[in-house]
């Protein structure tokens, strides 16, 4: 099942296991390991990864809107 229809079932009510693939989780994109982290935040005009990782500076990783308020910061994350 991909993403957007996922998406689309949760903003109707219908996605149950919406845990799979919101917060944070390792993946491999392009031969690469890392952390995606994905939030809903339907109402945002920008969403930033703050931590200590990037120096606690909400300008330095911003997250793509990737539909349905779902925002999106792709592997590496955190990893190698």
């Amino acid at each position: 099942m991909n993403l957007g229809f996922r998406l689309e079932q949760f903003v109707r009510g219908k996605e149950t296991a919406l845990y799979e693939f919101m917060g944070s989780h390792f993946e491999n994109r392009d031969g690469k390991d890392g952390v995606v982290f994905r939030v809903w935040a339907p109402n945002a005009a920008a969403v930033s990864l703050v931590c200590d990782r990037f120096g606690w500076d909400a300008d330095k990783n911003y997250l793509t809107n990737i539909g349905y308020g779902v925002w999106e910061a792709p592997p590496p994350v955190v990893g190698p």
